[in-house]
C-alpha cells in the first residue's frame, strides 16, 4: 500500500507499509525490486549521513517514508520508522 504524506520540508512523500521489500545497496534505494531513490554519503557541511545496507520488510507498525527530492532525509538514512512516532496528522491550509 502507498499513502502519500505531506511533511515538512518535503512537498510530499510516499509512505511503504507492511509486506513491502525495501532495499539498500550502496547509494541505492529500490522497492520492491524497483530503483527509488540514490543516498548521499555526506551532508552539504561534508559531514557523513547516517546509513544501513541490505533488505528491510516494515511490519505493521512501521513504515518507509521516502520524499519525493534528492535532499529529503528520510528512510534512505534512516530506514524503517515507527508509526507510533507519528503524533497527528499534517492538513495543507494555504497552497498557491
Amino acid at each position: 500500500m502507498e499513502v502519500s504524506l505531506l511533511l515538512r520540508g518535503c512537498s510530499q512523500a510516499r509512505a511503504r507499509s507492511a509486506g513491502e521489500q525495501d532495499y539498500r545497496q550502496g547509494a541505492e534505494v529500490s522497492i520492491n525490486g524497483e530503483p527509488a531513490a540514490k543516498a548521499r554519503d555526506v551532508d552539504s557541511h561534508g559531514l557523513p549521513l547516517p546509513s544501513w545496507q541490505g533488505y528491510v520488510t516494515p511490519d505493521d507498525g512501521q513504515v518507509f517514508l521516502l520524499g519525493d527530492t534528492a535532499g529529503s532525509y528520510d528512510g534512505r538514512y534512516l530506514g524503517v520508522t515507527l508509526k507510533a512516532k507519528f503524533v497527528g496528522q499534517a492538513s495543507i491550509m494555504l497552497a498557491f
